[in-house]
């Protein structure tokens, strides 16, 4: 489809599965990159990370790469923190191409091609892909967080919820205190973007509850 819904058709001249795969995740992947629809881009000239949402889910997304000698990798994910820490995993992969780790020399693993740019390029290519990887996969996963601490304050406060899964209890989960785990859960609440989606939730829950489990009005 394109980026309005609308459907296109596509002739491939092969009769190998294999080839058609791979063309058409090339030409998603070429579309995604022009028209907006990659979420997040990493790369070095013809080797590139990409991180597409999916028109069919709201956290479903496509993970593709461009490996080596024109071969292309896609994977499918179905919430965001698994999307980003595959895009992470795969930007991280390329980056390590740029070092001097045992791994890749017992893999035989040849650095991408830098020329005309001194052998300082690797260094920054490197540098450059391991930071966009951090900061994709951190932003993400404060965003995530912030939203899981806030749903799991108004669960706790639920007449049924379970004593036993208090904040300290959680704290002692996640190997950190308290008031530290507190203060996050505080945060989390104190934050507009994350209330505006709670609000969204609470009107939703709200239709359910008067219109039935499927959202409709009882006829």
């Amino acid at each position: 489809m394109g980026p309005t819904g609308s459907p296109r058709i596509y002739l491939f001249e092969t009769d190998e599965s294999s080839e058609v795969t791979a063309d058409t995740r090339r030409l998603f992947l070429s579309q995604s990159l022009s028209n907006g629809g990659a979420r997040t881009v990493a790369g070095w000239r013809d080797r590139v990370v990409a991180l597409i949402p999916e028109e069919v889910g709201a956290k479903e997304s496509k993970i593709i790469r461009t490996l080596p000698g024109g071969a292309i990798d896609a994977t499918h994910t179905y919430n965001v923190l698994d999307a980003y820490s595959k895009y992470s995993e795969w930007v991280h992969e390329l980056a390590a191409e740029f070092g001097g780790t045992d791994e890749k020399l017992v893999a035989g693993i040849e650095t991408p091609e830098i020329a005309p740019f001194p052998a300082i390029a690797a260094h920054i290519a490197q540098a450059w892909l391991l930071r966009e990887a951090a900061d994709a996969e951190l932003q993400q996963a404060r965003h995530s967080l912030k939203f899981g601490l806030a749903a799991f304050s108004r669960l706790g406060n639920l007449p049924d919820a379970d004593p036993g899964a208090s904040v300290a209890e959680l704290a002692r989960s996640l190997h950190t205190d308290r008031p530290n785990l507190a203060r996050a859960i505080k945060a989390a609440e104190g934050d507009r973007s994350i209330r505006g989606a709670m609000a969204g939730i609470d009107r939703f829950g709200a239709l359910m509850r008067l219109n039935g489990p499927h959202g409709f009005a009882a006829r």
